[in-house]
């Protein structure tokens, strides 16, 4: 909860998940065994406990979205609900999520199902262990532990590969995750057969080894990976060696924490939604003591469904059978219809006046990347009367839209246009780079490379050179080299773009500023340290070659803040990186005279100019 509050200190707070795993596994693996072993299991049984146990709840917390997401959410957002909710409702979120990921995904923060992944995972391991232990519990103790050692090894293996090829997959899916539950039914499977004595100082590692990786690890790391053994080994630790008396059980059956283990699912699933609609109605960025507000109410709410729902149908007196289908059958049936129902967006929530604003926030993807994608050719045409070589990722894209917008890219140019993503970074140089890119991006960056090497090689032909790109420190500290080898003649002009950054504005603020005034996001916002302490170290890296470098921050922000709207009152990005139709007029018609200024200066004189501060 205090990762997703995003709470400074708890940088790995996500590794609750794992322990969550290891302790269901135990939990649910302990049952099955001991019963399978009496020859009393049932596999009807042990899934309507299921049902008792997650689904109540469960639909209580949804149906308490729906509502919500209606008022609230913008037609994609509602999209993207509609989708989590279908894909909660079957329990292959995790798959759905997976299958959103992308550059332009809607934010996580502002999801309010995305944790129900970890949710899915679990049941989908319902599905297949209790069968895994019907099939091959007779072939005895050895066999079965062998059995589980192996899939745990394996699983874990995948995790280190796929991670390296799809970190996404890797986080969200079955394959990698799978390991972290049958560690918690390895521990049931020793401590029913084996005595295993009770260890404080093992107990208290396990406590130790949790709490290192809640605070030290990084959600840029391979993940699951080598850093998922600190708490999965830490909780099989805490499970097997902490026992009644012993100053780690005495931590464990403290009153606050047996009363937070008692509400953990009631928790778990509210905790998200009420910080991703506090995010979606604005400010997106909490601050620490409204984010510990939300996770305080979270509390309560959890009293409440734990209280007057979990219990009362976890009970097979107070809740039949016959009852649990009569309440379950038509509430799957109303969240599923409505699901699909949603999934249109439903744009005529909004007014005429709103729903042109929407325009642009709605079509931002497809405007930023359709006009540089047109023109990604192998080779210049040789048609057009002058050559246009543009190179970068999304940020160069925005800078195609800005330069076309300006009349600074003609019709009549012969334009080729090259993607280098951002965790690759334009580089041209021998030096492995390797340890400064993202593990699951090898062949992507190899394929980015090929693409430096082919603009390296249209750079000799081309008339005039766009570089943008979102860059890294890494790539900074190399792009005065990486210029050089392009080898420039003193007839060709290059342009530099800096990165860029905006506030990210809430959707739903902006759009309602008109109906409620309160909710009008502020006219500024400070100016992006991080990425402006950048720019100014490609301005230092650069300093006296003969190109023209374009800091973004110098047309829109004073030293301390920055405009969030043009004048027209329109949102200049909408996703806080990207442009809107309005800001890339906003930036084209601010930078025409200096870039034409660059580009038609005489041969030979193409030095650096540094941009005045605009403030509107």
């Amino acid at each position: 909860m205090l990762f997703h509050a995003d709470i400074p200190g708890f940088s790995g707070g996500f590794v609750g998940v794992d322990v969550f795993f290891v302790i269901s596994g135990f939990l649910i693996g302990s049952i099955i065994i001991h019963q399978v072993e009496q020859g009393s299991f049932s596999l009807w049984h042990f899934y309507e406990r299921r049902a008792r146990r997650i689904l109540p709840v469960l639909f209580v917390v949804v149906l308490c979205c729906v509502p919500v997401a209606w008022l609230t959410l913008t037609p994609s957002g509602l999209t993207h609900f509609a989708e989590a909710m279908l894909g909660t409702l079957f329990f292959i979120s995790n798959i759905v999520f997976w299958q959103q990921t992308d550059y332009f995904a809607p934010s996580a923060e502002e999801n309010p199902l995305l944790h129900t992944w970890s949710l899915a995972i679990e049941e989908q391991y319902y599905v297949l262990f209790p069968l895994m232990i019907m099939a091959f519990w007779r072939k005895g103790l050895a066999f079965n532990l062998k059995l589980l050692i192996w899939i745990s090894l394996i699983s874990f293996l995948v995790a280190l590969w796929m991670g390296h090829r799809d970190a996404s997959a890797n986080f969200f899916l079955l394959p990698g995750r799978i390991w972290e539950l049958l560690v918690g039914v390895i521990v049931a499977v020793l401590l029913r057969h084996r005595t295993v004595p009770a260890s404080v100082p093992a107990a208290l590692a396990g406590l130790v080894m949790i709490g290192i990786a809640v605070v030290l690890a990084d959600d840029s790391e391979l993940y699951p990976g080598p850093w998922t053994l600190l708490p999965v080994l830490g909780s099989a630790l805490v499970i097997a060696f902490a026992r009644a008396g012993n100053h780690a059980a005495r931590f464990l059956s403290l009153p606050p924490l047996v009363a937070v283990g008692l509400l953990s699912y009631s928790l778990y699933l509210w905790h998200q939604p009420l910080l991703a609609f506090a995010r979606v109605i604005g400010p997106t960025h909490l601050s620490a003591w409204n984010a510990l507000s939300l996770i305080l109410l979270s509390f309560p709410m959890a009293w409440l469904t734990y209280r007057f729902v979990e219990t009362p149908f976890r009970s097979a007196r107070r809740v039949p059978l016959s009852a649990l289908k009569g309440a379950l059958v038509p509430a799957a049936l109303v969240l599923v219809v409505t699901g699909a129902f949603f999934r249109g967006g439903l744009d005529d929530r909004f007014s005429h006046e709103q729903r042109d604003l929407l325009a642009e926030l709605e079509t931002g993807t497809d405007f930023v990347i359709e006009r540089f994608n047109a023109q990604r050719h192998d080779r210049f045409a040789l048609t057009g009367t002058r050559k246009v070589l543009v190179v970068g990722d999304s940020f160069a894209q925005d800078a195609v839209n800005v330069l076309h917008d300006a009349r600074l890219i003609r019709d009549d140019d012969d334009m080729v246009t090259i993607i280098v993503p951002g965790v690759c970074q334009f580089y041209l140089g021998e030096e492995d780079v390797s340890a400064f890119r993202p593990p699951d991006k090898k062949a992507l960056c190899q394929l980015s490379d090929d693409n430096v090497a082919r603009a390296a090689q249209l750079a000799r032909e081309a008339d005039v050179i766009f570089l943008a790109a979102s860059w890294r420190m890494w790539g900074v500290e190399r792009l005065a080299d990486s210029i050089a080898a392009l080898a420039l003649r003193p007839d060709q002009h290059l342009v530099v773009f800096g990165t860029k950054g905006f506030e990210k504005t809430s959707h739903f603020s902006y759009l309602k500023a008109g109906d409620l005034s309160a909710l009008r996001p502020p006219e500024r916002f400070p100016r992006p340290a991080e990425r402006s302490h950048l720019n100014k170290q490609v301005a230092r890296v650069l300093d006296g070659l003969p190109l023209l470098f374009i800091d973004w921050f110098d047309y829109f922000c004073d030293e301390q803040t920055c405009h969030r709207f043009d004048e027209n009152g329109r949102l200049l990005a909408f996703d806080g990186s990207h442009l809107t139709r309005s800001g890339v007029t906003f930036f084209g018609q601010r930078m025409a005279a200096d870039i034409t200024r660059h580009i038609d200066a005489p041969e030979g004189n193409q030095t650096p100019l540094r941009m005045p501060v605009d403030t509107q």
